[in-house]
């Protein structure tokens, strides 16, 4: 019998949702790093501290967590696309487990500075929150 478990993530109502975030926020991260890289991030837009090299220093080294976040992302995203669905459905994951700890260190770094902008907790937030409940509603639907 090849029938697919009905606990995979490709055959759930809430696969589309999942891609859809997936993607957007893989390709903001990769946008965003673009942006920084181009050094083209509107003022309006800049975080407290954006020149102190310190703090400089802090942002970028979010940068390889991102870019394994994302890549992980759009790889298990095609990987699955591709009836590969094991190895799909365990990179996506992964980037979600990578992009959960980079909104919570951000978060948790602002927190532990007092320093509160709307704009970059709200995204960061977005990074974090969905993450974790997906990678919950994920992990509560395997088997045992």
């Amino acid at each position: 019998m090849n029938t697919i478990p009905m606990n995979r993530w490709h055959v759930q109502r809430s696969w589309p949702a999942l891609c859809a975030y997936l993607l957007l926020v893989d390709v903001g991260l990769l946008l965003y790093w673009l942006i920084a890289l181009a050094d083209v991030m509107p003022p309006a837009w800049l975080f407290k501290g954006y020149h102190d090299p310190v703090i400089s220093a802090w942002n970028w080294s979010f940068l390889p967590l991102d870019l394994l976040a994302s890549l992980t992302g759009l790889a298990g995203i095609a990987f699955t696309r591709q009836a590969r669905t094991a190895m799909g459905e365990s990179l996506i994951l992964i980037s979600l487990c990578l992009t959960f700890c980079a909104g919570l260190m951000a978060l948790s770094f602002w927190a532990l500075t007092a320093d509160f902008d709307p704009s970059w907790w709200a995204a960061n937030a977005l990074l974090m929150l969905p993450s974790g409940w997906l990678m919950a509603a994920r992990l509560r639907n395997l088997e045992a």
